[in-house]
């Protein structure tokens, strides 16, 4: 399986405080069937604004960690970028990281609302050649209310990544109820654990994918995880 959002990487962002607490995380997850993890530290600005150097300078430091322990999982690179008007221009500078350097990237809106301008934002991606994927829009309480709005950047062309705690209802009702409409409805294409740490549990794809089996099938629900989380790491094309 491949985890396409996480806060692995040590001293970057809310993840990990040491790269031994970084390891153990990891090491959670290989157990549980993942062999790509990919490290989404946040940009928030004000808040989390860790450079690429910095970034990739912990990566490294990880992934060498990795190795010595002998822990088998590919570490791969990317950010969850808050929604902000100048977020495709930053990309096109090089001021923030995609999906393993593909055209595919994570963003995020505040829990609470959608801000003004999203539809545009969508289309501007697209025309711009980048692939939008919205982080746990099922804990989004605009989007809880209204999947029709959903369904509209879906068609404008967002992809949808659920978290796994969503889906088995480990963050609570409303967002289990919401992540299983947007699975029955076909507005899901990744499931992601989102894991911060082993101190808060580093989520569980398996049980995720066990869940979804049950309201879209099993080969649609390993889809999540397999199929559509590896065409974003190979820059492969995959439409809403």
């Amino acid at each position: 399986m491949i985890d396409l959002h996480t806060h692995v990487l040590p001293r970057v962002d809310d993840g990990p405080a040491s790269v031994e607490e970084a390891l153990e995380t990891i090491s959670a997850l290989a157990s549980g069937g993942t062999e790509v993890v990919v490290a989404t530290p946040h940009n928030m600005p004000g808040m989390f604004e860790a450079s690429i150097k910095q970034i990739t300078l912990s990566a490294e430091s990880l992934r060498d960690a990795l190795a010595g322990a002998g822990v088998p999982v590919k570490l791969i690179l990317g950010q969850e970028i808050t929604f902000r008007p100048d977020l495709i221009s930053q990309l096109e500078a090089g001021e923030l990281l995609t999906i393993n350097d593909t055209p595919y990237f994570l963003f995020e809106f505040p829990p609470y609302f959608v801000p003004p301008g999203a539809r545009d934002f969508i289309f501007q991606a697209r025309l711009k050649g980048y692939f939008p994927i919205l982080a746990h829009p099922e804990r989004n309480e605009r989007l809880q209310k209204d999947l029709g709005f959903l369904e509209e950047l879906v068609r404008g062309g967002t992809l949808v990544q659920l978290t796994a705690g969503s889906i088995f209802g480990r963050l609570g009702p409303e967002t289990e109820k919401s992540s299983h409409r947007m699975l029955k409805e076909g507005l899901a294409h990744i499931i992601a654990t989102d894991c911060h740490s082993i101190r808060f549990g580093p989520g569980d794809l398996s049980e995720a994918v066990k869940v979804a089996g049950d309201i879209i099938g099993r080969e649609a629900a390993l889809n999540l995880v397999q199929n559509n989380p590896r065409a974003v790491v190979e820059g492969s094309p995959l439409e809403p």
